[in-house]
């Protein structure tokens, strides 16, 4: 799918702690300084390598240098790990070895936040595949699978660590030689319960909270997007939104995910077929995704 010798690609070295440090009492006068913005409001969001903190600001500040019309909903800013800061091609502030960027915020409810009721993993999979067909003519690069082998080490129990190995080792064996088989494609890379931001569907007043369904509004952090194979998001998200499921309930929200998401593509028989182990295997890696 790519070439490693045409793309420059840093790769993380696994002993590297990347995440930056900086503290919600330090966010208002970053803010400030970078863009010239009063906050009224500041507080934590999650953020796996990154920093995330939403901010409101203060509107009874009236000048405002750098930005004309205030978003009342209010802003995230997003401190990027070293890692993805040193890419020339990332745009925005440097804060030591840190950029930093301001973007818009988008109300809603976070998927992990919601009732995992099995229609909403249906709508996930539109959703996915309304991703994909609008972002289907971007050329980003392929990453490769085998260097997470590096990373190994960093789960302590070696139960654990005997899982990841072992579904690496499928991969390899049952997946790698299938890929003329997939449709290849640009790939989110981290469709996860924290990245998709939910709404509640309307009309549902007479039906208990822990049975409506949410519908997704927007899906956060394209970091890690990369030219790949369309299952790939299709198996990343399955073994992501049902992680909290459990033996059968688990099965059947990854097939509604996949059926529906592989549909919506387009994809034949064969590729359907095919993309179910790339899921399956995939679905190993929870156990392990827990002990981090």
């Amino acid at each position: 799918m790519g070439n490693n010798a045409d793309v420059n690609l840093k790769l993380q070295d696994p002993d590297d702690d990347i995440k930056p440090r900086l503290s919600a009492q330090q966010v208002p006068e970053l803010v400030r300084r970078l863009y010239g913005l009063e906050t009224s409001e500041v507080k934590s969001l999650p953020g796996y390598d990154d920093l995330n903190f939403y901010i409101r600001v203060n509107l009874k500040v009236k000048d405002h240098p750098n930005i004309d019309d205030i978003y009342e909903n209010g802003y995230v800013v997003k401190v990027l790990n070293s890692l993805q800061s040193a890419s020339p091609e990332i745009i925005g502030h440097k804060l030591g070895p840190y950029l930093v960027r301001l973007v818009t915020y988008v109300p809603g409810t976070i998927f992990y936040e919601t009732p995992y009721v099995a229609g909403y993993f249906y709508n996930a999979g539109v959703f996915v595949a309304r991703l994909h067909n609008a972002i289907m003519d971007v050329s980003i690069f392929l990453t490769e699978t085998p260097t997470i082998r590096e990373f190994c080490k960093a789960v302590p129990d070696p139960r654990d660590r005997e899982v990841v190995l072992q579904v690496l080792d499928e991969f390899q064996r049952d997946i790698v030689g299938r890929y003329e088989d997939f449709t290849p494609g640009i790939v989110h890379g981290d469709i996860n319960e924290q990245n998709l931001i939910m709404c509640e569907v309307p009309g549902q007043e007479s039906v208990p909270s822990y049975r409506r369904i949410y519908d997704e509004a927007a899906l956060l952090d394209f970091s890690d997007i990369t030219k790949s194979y369309i299952v790939f998001d299709v198996a990343i998200s399955i073994c992501y939104l049902s992680i909290e499921g459990e033996g059968s309930e688990q099965l059947n929200n990854s097939r509604n995910d996949v059926t529906d998401n592989m549909t919506k593509l387009g994809a034949d028989e064969k590729e359907l077929n095919n993309s179910m182990p790339t899921a399956i295997t995939l679905e190993h890696l929870p156990t392990a995704n827990r002990a981090r």
